[in-house]
């Protein structure tokens, strides 16, 4: 697990993030939700990173919800909220709406937002293939309810050479690449 960069974490944020930004109420956070279970070894490698370059630790902790228990990573720091924002990322409802700033969609920025958005809503998994009775063909697919965000993501794998599968449905799009 290398280092995280200020791209994988904008991507982490496309994924799972919220960003709160409300000056007249004085609210500058950004919340990022995540599997209890399985994220919390990730949450402390963004904390460090978060920390590292703002120099506050944010707070990890168990939250209790109707659909059952999630874990939460926040912090308040208004200049990195700025920064963030100035960098082309939206505060408040996102799901539907959310894509990569344009002006980060250069290879050199998106390989790694790509990584964040991964980490958040990607998965790898094995399907059967035609020779054995095992699934061994192996298969990366990220979940997105956001057409624009589908889109922007079919679009940078291309580019690379990559040949992807889009299957929409009524509220969440797969991309999946084989082999």
């Amino acid at each position: 697990m290398g280092n995280m960069n200020l791209y994988e974490f904008i991507g982490v944020i496309i994924g799972d993030g919220y960003m709160r930004y409300r000056p007249d109420q004085r609210v500058y956070q950004i919340e990022i939700a995540g599997n209890v279970d399985e994220d919390y070894v990730y949450f402390l490698k963004i904390a460090a990173f978060i920390q590292k370059l703002t120099g506050k630790k944010p707070t990890i902790r168990e939250k209790i919800e109707t659909n059952g228990r999630s874990l939460r990573l926040e912090i308040s720091n208004k200049e990195f909220i700025k920064k963030l924002i100035e960098m082309g990322l939206p505060t408040g409802k996102k799901t539907f709406t959310i894509s990569i700033p344009l002006n980060l969609t250069g290879w050199e920025y998106s390989k790694h937002i790509l990584r964040g958005i991964f980490e958040t809503d990607g998965c790898i998994y094995f399907s059967k293939s035609k020779k054995g009775k095992y699934p061994t063909y192996p298969r990366i697919e990220i979940k997105t309810s956001s057409n624009r965000l589908l889109s922007q993501i079919i679009s940078l794998l291309k580019e690379r050479g990559f040949r992807t599968y889009c299957k929409k449905s009524n509220k969440t799009h797969s991309i999946t690449i084989s082999g």
